[in-house]
């Protein structure tokens, strides 16, 4: 790029306007769009253009080639402009917010410049920029002042529109801590200034904010207020809808009419509110958002059901879903906020359908259907924590459950926890079955977490409490169906805080014994996951590698040590310990020859960014995508990896998404199979217990599942390692045959 020789007052000038543009692609996007969850897509078309541009301005930017970067941001603002779309604005912006404290310097650097002369409109857009800044960094004091000076500063310059967005950022924030007095009057005004300017998208954009923040100000409103503050909501959406038609700009017509629809819902105004959602749906037929679309079809399917219409609610529901698939790859670990409060409803919905039924046939298909939308959002639960959708997608089973089912004596837990409730959908060889307990998901939570922390002490036996009542909750609603059909493993799908205790540890307060002294016990993160096959015995090689020195300021394994050599002796290995355990090494051996197990035997830590995960080398840390693209080299093999053994690994306590990591290893990794710990327990006990588990697995008659509760059988014979803390945290996600 070729810098443009300038005069002292042009070079000034340039940088002046270069920190407008960038003010203006920075502010707009948290001002224009009606809330924190308007735009959740992207525009495929618009959002690389816009990236690219905005890479090449910045680049120009920072080398001092300030005409370039003017050029370059007006570009990006014409592609804005020309998408009608602000997820492409939010894309681009994202690469301005990856650094904060860079956007601050940019605006105070503006600041200073500006401070020079006298130009209080873009003084005005520098102070909200930094306003924006200020609530991004969690600082609304700090944001209502730079947003009160940025309001003065618009005032004086006559900018309606400017004067506009900094009042109902203001009120945003006055709404948020329920200051209903505060909020009102900026929102009067900026609706007053709304109404001087011309049609443009900006001026709909900030209608839709100030109708939300009627809205939500109404919810908490007293009885005296909330009917003019209702009817000052729909006027502003109205206001927004007709200047959308006037611009023929469906997105904001949408929003207009969609939003005036859930101002009818909340006064329970059906007929109503389901006729302009269908508007707010017919507005966007000519074009494609389903980050628009699926609100208006999951608010569709909400009124239907207020209208106890079941089967059209459920239908609507699934188009919600199906609209949210569209863009399930094109979230960043937000997914499951978004989309759990839908897939929970028409999980319900399917639940009251099944028991409003008397044929077991379509019963089935009611319960199978309720079970498949909650794996769904497993599935993109852990896409989302792994930020894979692609790889994930394809390792997604076909195999029915029910079918492997019936030839294991197997049976599988399903817990659906809804805020009142809690379901269990357990599946047995010869149908699905449904049990309803009266749990909060507040008790859920508060047992699960309590079991977790005191599991990890082993000189206490305050466990049993939290234990016991886990068991009467989870097991014995089931004990009867359990012992009719002869069951002997349970595989159990755990969601939320259950994800975070081992439930080999549930205790039977009548037979005075563990759930695995009576099953064997394994999990699975989703059970369209689960490639359900017998291990193959034959030839079974081992990659054995470990640690037993002290590296990296971690405590020495020492135990370590045997463990690899009692497993050496058991089968064919490869051996890498201490030094030898390298990235490098690693990925060579198993590049050199297929192994049915990988076993790592070293400090490991699963984190709830999955960026922080790390299992120990000796001089260096190897995430799961090292362990990925290593077992993905001999991808194309015959013989896939069917286990995967984490020996000392361990997730903080009470971490839902670091367990979360943890169930999914196996299936980021490409392993049928895990073997791995929850917590980390004292080295000489878990090498017992993985190698009594290696030599359980030389019988042919075992599965995978049996062999591990053997080996925790072991334990509990041991009077030193009886207490759960020394076996309970090693659980067995994925495969058990």
């Amino acid at each position: 790029m070729i810098a443009i020789k300038m005069k002292p007052t042009q070079t000034k000038y340039c940088r002046l306007t270069a920190f407008l543009l960038t003010l203006f692609l920075f502010s707009i996007s948290s001002a224009v769009i009606p809330d924190s969850h308007a735009e959740t897509g992207k525009d495929t078309a618009a959002a690389p253009m816009v990236e690219a541009v905005m890479q090449q301005a910045l680049k120009a930017f920072n080398d001092g080639h300030f005409a370039d970067a003017v050029k370059c941001w007006q570009d990006a603002v014409s592609i804005y402009a020309s998408h009608e779309k602000n997820s492409a604005l939010v894309e681009a912006m994202h690469i301005l917010r990856g650094d904060l404290n860079a956007a601050r310097q940019y605006f105070e650097t503006g600041l200073e410049i500006a401070a020079e002369e006298p130009l209080p409109e873009i003084k005005a857009g520098l102070f909200l920029s930094m306003g924006n800044l200020a609530v991004l960094e969690n600082k609304p004091d700090d944001a209502i002042k730079y947003y009160n000076i940025s309001k003065k500063l618009a005032d004086q310059a006559g900018n309606s529109i400017l004067a506009a967005k900094t009042r109902i950022n203001i009120a945003r924030i006055y709404s948020k801590r329920e200051h209903n007095g505060d909020a009102i009057p900026l929102l009067e005004s900026a609706f007053k200034s709304l109404q001087k300017v011309p049609q443009s998208h900006d001026k709909a954009y900030n209608l839709i904010a100030v109708g939300r923040l009627y809205a939500r100000i109404h919810s908490t409103a007293s009885e005296e207020t909330e009917n003019d503050l209702l009817r000052q909501a729909y006027l502003t959406f109205q206001a927004a809808s007709e200047t959308a038609a006037s611009i023929k700009d469906p997105r904001a017509a949408s929003y207009a009419l969609g939003y005036m629809g859930n101002l009818y819902e909340t006064q329970e105004r059906f007929q109503d509110a389901l006729q302009l959602t269908h508007q707010a749906i017919a507005a966007l037929q000519k074009i494609r958002a389903p980050e628009i679309i699926f609100r208006w079809q999951w608010q569709v399917g909400r009124l239907l059901a207020d209208m106890d219409d079941n089967p059209r609610a459920i239908a609507a529901y699934r188009r919600a879903v199906g609209s949210l698939d569209e863009l399930r790859n094109e979230f960043t670990r937000s997914f499951r906020q978004l989309a759990e409060p839908i897939y929970l409803e028409l999980t319900d919905l399917l639940l009251q359908h099944s028991a409003a039924l008397d044929d077991d046939e379509p019963i089935q298909k009611a319960l199978l259907a309720a079970r498949t939308i909650m794996d769904q959002l497993k599935v993109a639960e852990l896409q989302d924590y792994f930020q894979e959708y692609c790889v994930i997608a394809l390792k997604t089973k076909e195999t029915s459950l029910e079918t492997v089912l019936k030839n294991t004596a197997t049976a599988a837990v399903y817990p659906i926890q809804f805020p009142e409730r809690l379901e269990l959908l357990v599946s047995f060889p010869d149908r699905l079955k449904r049990y309803t307990l009266s749990v909060s998901a507040d008790e859920l939570k508060k047992t699960a977490d309590s079991l977790r922390t005191l599991l990890e002490q082993p000189d206490t036996r305050l466990y049993r409490k939290p234990a016991r009542q886990l068991y009467d909750w989870l097991v014995r609603p089931l004990e009867n169906d359990l012992h009719q059909k002869g069951i002997k493993t349970l595989l159990f799908a755990p969601d939320g805080p259950l994800r975070t205790i081992p439930m080999a540890a549930l205790y039977d307060r009548k037979q005075k014994q563990f759930l695995i002294q009576q099953y064997a016990v394994v999990t699975t993160p989703g059970l369209t996951l689960i490639a359900p096959r017998k291990l193959p015995r034959d030839n079974m090689r081992i990659s054995l590698n470990g640690l037993t020195q002290a590296v990296q300021g971690f405590p020495p394994l020492p135990h370590i040590g045997q463990e690899m050599d009692a497993v050496k002796n058991l089968y064919d290995s490869a051996v890498l310990k201490d030094k030898a355990f390298t990235i490098e090494k690693l990925a060579q051996t198993y590049q050199k020859s297929p192994y049915t197990v990988i076993h790592i035997a070293s400090h490991g830590k699963f984190h709830s960014n999955p960026e922080k995960t790390y299992l120990l080398t000796y001089d260096s840390k190897l995430t799961m995508d090292d362990l990925q693209r290593i077992i993905e080299q001999g991808r194309f093999r015959e013989k896939a990896v069917e286990l995967l053994t984490l020996s000392a690994c361990q997730t903080a306590v009470g971490d839902e998404r670091a367990a979360l990591g943890l169930a999914g290893a196996g299936v980021k990794a490409g392993a049928r199979t895990v073997l791995a710990s929850l917590w980390f327990i004292n080295d000489e006990s878990a090498a017992k217990l993985v190698t009594t588990f290696y030599e359980q697995l030389k019988d042919r008659s075992l599965s995978r599942a049996q062999a591990l509760q053997n080996a925790q059988l072991k334990q509990l014979k041991d009077r030193r390692f009886r207490h759960p803390a020394y076996w309970a945290a090693f659980l067995l996600i994925g495969n058990w045959l």
